[in-house]
């Protein structure tokens, strides 16, 4: 059963558009009574997602400072590419599950098509119109890919600035990416395809070193086994954290991996789920994650992640085409993949 329509989506806003609409947003969730009440009943929430323990349990104690008498909620870190199958499988047994699933737009369509999501008054929950974009789902949270250096080995002076800057030939066999090129995909909503698809041959003809994730990326460049790569803002800032010497560098255009969220039908706590979604839409729910996982909600002013992009020009596919188009972005990202590792 496919809940989604082209009415539903153009409700929400660009990530572009966004940031023209910054503002201070509520510290806390103005939501229904009903909502509270029921809240109140259930006093606990299930959420599991791909983020560190650690930085998981962060988030929800900081929802519990403003919800206290969520007395139960237990989050539980999962591999990535487990998540959206034991969130099917539960589904399928009738339940439980996580109360809310976090995701890209397309991954979280294809729970909604499977009748998995229920359907959310965002208004309602003082969710702003921006982050709507459907009764099902409301974007939470932005990943930005970004250029990373070794600062003991690459000076300011030298460090890439633009993409062009990174196909220097003298970054051949010095510069890493991840094996599923996120940061060069992300680029083809300003580029065009062909204009990425050129990208990706001049980056392959530096003979790039390949990673299993954007965290190693950073690894290695900060260990200064290579100089430069390119990684994600999230993954970076960790090895910055840790003191290595990594700088970041935001480049135009941003490419920019936008993040949706949607309560699930069988999980036990809906009314808690609404609330915690709620409060990630607000100044202290965005904050709290972004702190915990270095990933900001662009139309909040007070995040990192806003303030490093602005006076950028961003680079990203709406919620809308991304579902629309997933077939054709999948094999787009394939066969870029293909091509840096050498073989197309």
């Amino acid at each position: 059963m496919n809940h989604f329509n082209r009415r539903d989506v153009v409700k929400g806003v660009s990530a572009a558009a966004a940031l023209s609409l910054l503002g201070s947003r509520p510290g806390q969730a103005e939501v229904p009574q009903s909502v509270l009440d029921g809240a109140k009943k259930e006093g606990a929430l299930l959420w599991y997602d791909g983020y560190a323990r650690e930085d998981g349990e962060a988030v929800v104690r900081e929802f519990q400072k403003s919800y206290p008498f969520v007395t139960r909620a237990e989050y539980i870190e999962l591999p990535s590419a487990q998540k959206q199958a034991r969130l099917i499988q539960e589904c399928l047994a009738g339940g439980p599950t996580t109360d809310v699933y976090l995701n890209g737009a397309s991954t979280v369509q294809q729970v909604v098509n499977r009748d998995f999501f229920q359907q959310v008054n965002w208004k309602e929950l003082g969710v702003p119109e921006s982050a709507i974009i459907s009764p099902y789902m409301v974007w939470i949270a932005t990943a930005i890919n970004c250029g990373v250096y070794n600062t003991s080995k690459v000076s300011e002076a030298d460090a890439p600035k633009t993409w062009e800057d990174l196909l220097n030939p003298k970054w051949k066999g010095r510069i890493g990416i991840w094996q599923r090129p996120s940061g060069i995909l992300y680029l083809a909503p300003v580029y065009g395809e062909d204009k990425t698809r050129d990208y990706a041959r001049k980056f392959a003809a530096l003979q790039p070193r390949l990673f299993p994730g954007t965290y190693q990326v950073s690894q290695a460049v900060g260990a200064g086994e290579l100089d430069i790569g390119i990684g994600a803002y999230d993954s970076a800032q960790r090895i910055v954290m840790k003191g290595a010497p990594l700088k970041i560098v935001i480049l135009d255009p941003a490419p920019l991996s936008l993040l949706y969220a949607g309560l699930t039908k069988f999980g036990k706590n809906p009314n808690t789920g609404k609330l915690f979604l709620s409060w990630l839409e607000t100044k202290e729910g965005a904050l709290a994650f972004e702190n915990a996982t270095q990933r900001g909600h662009l139309p909040v002013k007070e995040t990192k992640t806003s303030q490093l992009l602005q006076g950028h020009k961003l680079s990203h596919y709406s919620a809308q085409w991304e579902i629309e188009n997933s077939d054709h972005q999948a094999k787009f990202e394939a066969e870029l993949a293909k091509i840096i590792a050498g073989r197309g």
